[in-house]
């Protein structure tokens, strides 16, 4: 009888005493070691927020089908005490469903902010007011110049929030492009991933190739290279890396070719053919973002003779390079009209001569900036930015000659194809009388009477230069 009449926690109670575990005395402590992630943190953060967002927007769905229950049977009772059937407890939850369903703010609860903020401006004009003095006592403040001075007020501050509102949009996107990119995107990584895909989408003749040419003659040795390469700007180092030659659309014109020109002076025109290419190039530039204060280089770092752009975007160089016992005249400038192609600047390069140039493009307005800018213009001035639009675009193309000195020579002195090919010591010789002293050619003009063998006429031209070098040697 007395166990029956024994409580039920009698014995979970006599089980504990008997706990030898319980008995010990003194706190007892388990030591372990645990790595926190923040990642896997975080992600078990949203995941409980998601269930509890889904939990929500069923219990919230329930609650409005509830709602609309009991809205119908107060309806139907006439009103008791359970509301007056207006239907407000319903449109409320309906709300409060919706607005779960859906990050975005519903069109009536945007008007619902806005007359709310027009209110607070009003009551504020009101108390304004109320405690400035008339507009017609002669004051120099009243409620006029206060009232506009608080819209403008107001006016800045949703400026202000909108501005870090987009701000934020961005940052997020930016950020989440990175996550998925895994880097920060350069021009130098865009143009990668355009030459890269560029060599997929065209076909083999139209794809675009690296800006790199030998500088040769048909069945001979080349004499140089010719190459065209980015320069991207280092912010962290200040100083500037070669990121390969740039890939253009290039398109070659074989001989025969209509003759060119270039100029000399006003009264001599030296005309040229040969073998020609255009080149096409799309080059990418991206904004200007905060860079942070430049490093000094390593002091084995040797930095290029090359500006360095305040936009980030990449410089272009022209790179040549000339063998040993080797020489070419290299001329750069612009696309003339009627076949003819300005000069700007000349340089020789021989035995091993190498030469950076950095090349300072200008950007000339789109069709649409330039259609844009001279809309307001009379139609004098638009006719005459027409025309000048004109010259500039046809006058834009960059252009690059180079011309074999070896052949020159050989046309020059009356010398057969290939003469001085071999002469090494004979065409340096010849170089130096006509760079440095500008001896008249007809003083080295091989004059015998053809037919002559190649071997003759470099016996008979071998001892011109010596015997020229003479005077020039005592000159000196």
């Amino acid at each position: 009888a007395g166990d029956a009449d024994e409580a039920p926690w009698a014995a979970a109670s006599a089980s504990r005493a008997a706990n030898p575990y319980l008995k010990q005395s003194g706190p007892q402590y388990k030591e372990y070691s645990e790595v926190v992630e923040p990642r896997r943190v975080a992600q078990g953060l949203m995941s409980i927020c998601r269930q509890l967002a889904l939990e929500w927007s069923s219990d919230l769905l329930s609650v409005s089908s509830e709602s609309l229950y009991l809205g119908d049977v107060c309806g139907s009772g006439g009103g008791g005490d359970g509301g007056d059937g207006d239907g407000t407890l319903v449109s409320v939850t309906a709300a409060a469903a919706e607005a779960a369903s859906t990050p975005v703010l519903r069109i009536g609860d945007i008007n619902a902010m806005l007359a709310e903020q027009r209110r607070a401006l009003e009551a504020k004009w009101a108390t304004l007011a109320d405690a400035c003095p008339p507009a017609d006592d002669g004051s120099l403040l009243s409620p006029v110049e206060l009232k506009l001075s608080i819209a403008v007020k107001h006016l800045d501050d949703c400026c202000s929030q909108l501005s870090q509102g987009v701000d934020y949009i961005e940052a997020m996107l930016k950020k989440q492009l990175l996550d998925a990119v895994g880097r920060l995107v350069t021009p130098a990584d865009f143009q990668r991933y355009m030459d890269f895909h560029g060599q997929r989408l065209f076909k083999p003749e139209y794809a675009p190739k690296p800006f790199c040419f030998a500088v040769r003659r048909p069945d001979h040795y080349p004499e140089g290279t010719l190459t065209i390469e980015h320069l991207s700007p280092d912010r962290s180092r200040g100083a500037i890396h070669t990121s390969g030659a740039i890939h253009t659309i290039c398109r070659r014109v074989a001989e025969p070719v209509a003759p060119m020109s270039f100029a000399l002076d006003a009264a001599t025109r030296v005309s040229f053919t040969g073998e020609r290419f255009v080149h096409a190039y799309l080059a990418h530039q991206f904004g200007d973002p905060p860079s942070p204060p430049p490093s000094p280089p390593p002091p084995n770092w040797r930095s290029p003779p090359a500006p360095c752009t305040s936009s980030g975007a990449s410089v272009l160089m022209l790179g040549a390079r000339a063998r040993q016992f080797s020489s070419f005249m290299l001329l750069l400038g612009r696309m003339g009209p009627a076949g003819t192609f300005e000069q700007k600047h000349a340089l020789i390069l021989q035995n091993k001569d190498a030469v950076d140039i950095p090349l300072m493009l200008e950007a000339l307005p789109s069709a649409t900036e330039f259609r844009d800018a001279i809309s307001s213009l009379s139609p004098e001035q638009q006719r005459f930015a027409k025309a000048y639009r004109a010259m500039q675009l046809e006058g834009s193309v960059f252009g690059i000659l180079v011309i074999q000195l070896k052949p020159q020579l050989e046309a020059l002195l009356k010398l057969p194809h290939d003469a001085l090919t071999k002469e090494i010591a004979l065409t340096q010789q010849l170089l130096d009388l006509f760079i440095q002293y500008q001896i008249p050619s007809d003083l080295l003009t091989y004059a015998a009477p053809p037919p002559f063998l190649p071997s003759s006429s470099c016996f008979a031209a071998g001892p011109l230069p010596s015997r020229a070098a003479d005077p020039s040697r005592t000159r000196r």
